[in-house]
């Protein structure tokens, strides 16, 4: 495998369409791992950026969860209520949400060898 630190796609960017026009030689060879390089590197960086975005929004949601039930526990106050079965509903779907993204966000980060 090879190592992309320190690969600027700016600066060394080449395209498919190039690596696939060179004719035979070391200098493709040479081609073909820049852009597989360039293109783990823009993979990580995509990994990354929705990561944290799917972080960001699990955590939004949980705090809009919190908000109803604390409002809800505070009915005395906030005149908001309601019915167990919408709380129950809530709370369950919540959580299979949350662990559902979870799941699929670990697996297509940490992918198991060969995949």
């Amino acid at each position: 495998m090879t190592d992309c630190e320190g690969v600027s796609s700016s600066t060394n960017s080449i395209t498919a369409d190039e690596v696939e026009k060179a004719p035979d030689s070391p200098d493709k060879a040479t081609s073909l791992e820049l852009l597989k390089a360039q293109s783990y590197e823009q993979n990580i960086k995509e990994r990354k950026k929705y990561a944290h975005r799917i972080f960001l929004l699990i955590c939004f949601w949980l705090a809009g969860v919190f908000l109803l039930l604390v409002a809800d526990g505070e009915s005395g106050f906030t005149h908001f209520s309601l019915p167990e079965g919408v709380v129950l509903a809530i709370i369950g779907s919540t959580t299979l949400n949350v662990l559902g993204i979870f799941v699929i966000v670990t697996h297509y980060l940490f992918p198991q060898q060969g995949e």
